[in-house]
């Protein structure tokens, strides 16, 4: 059942979540294009996976099922998702901007509530991204994906991060882009803002970028 989507957003919030992937850094091509690597090095051919917002295991699950392996599958898996990390944070290093809108409203909601980033990707590129781009002072909290912890579609990581936060998810704003980060997001009880149309229709509200009217309008102020 598809969300009925608003035309405002909160007027007071206790907290701003983000996605990162192609939510706040246009970095989902160095996942694709470190993907697309390691699949001709097996002599075959990437072809993208059904939904973004995926994990560095999800991509890792894909190729040892088409390519087989030996040995144990645990072994392989921790290998190649080794592989692919290193490779996509390669790409990162040389090659990473802010999507369209989002220095702009991080820099400003900033000074106005805390932020927070809840993201599949690993702890290490998280950090490498936020740290790259120097964005390490607008962020109260940085999550990626550790060990132990459920990755989208579960709603944890939002959950956590509004707790690292001090606030209660369902008091927060969470802007995503993918489904299964919509998913986590609604599933977490937020006012969930999509962008993009891959995931319109799931959250609260939608909009093709952070450039949008009803973004660029927003002056929240701090639920208290």
């Amino acid at each position: 059942m598809k969300a009925t989507v608003v035309e405002a957003l909160p007027g007071k919030v206790a907290g701003v979540i983000f996605d990162m992937d192609d939510t706040l850094f246009d970095s989902e091509k160095a996942w694709h294009e470190a993907a697309a690597a390691l699949w001709r090095e097996a002599g075959g051919v990437f072809r993208g996976h059904d939904d973004r917002g995926g994990t560095v295991e999800d991509v890792a699950n894909d190729y040892l099922d088409e390519f087989g392996f030996e040995g144990a599958r645990e072994d392989r898996m921790k290998e190649v998702c080794a592989r692919l990390e290193a490779s996509i944070r390669e790409r990162l290093d040389v090659d990473l901007e802010p999507m369209p809108g989002a220095d702009a409203l991080t820099s400003r909601l900033a000074n106005v509530v805390p932020l927070a980033i809840g993201s599949n990707s690993p702890q290490v590129i998280v950090e490498q991204c936020v740290s790259a781009i120097g964005w390490q002072d607008r962020f109260k909290a940085a999550l990626g994906v550790n060990e132990g912890m459920n990755p989208k579609p579960a709603p944890d990581l939002y959950v956590e991060a509004a707790r690292r936060l001090g606030v209660d998810p369902r008091d927060c704003v969470i802007f995503e882009d993918s489904p299964t980060g919509a998913r986590a997001a609604v599933a977490a009880g937020a006012f969930v803002v999509t962008i993009g149309k891959a995931a319109r229709g799931i959250g609260s509200a939608a909009v093709d970028t952070l450039e949008h009217d009803l973004i660029t309008s927003w002056t929240p102020e701090k639920l208290t």
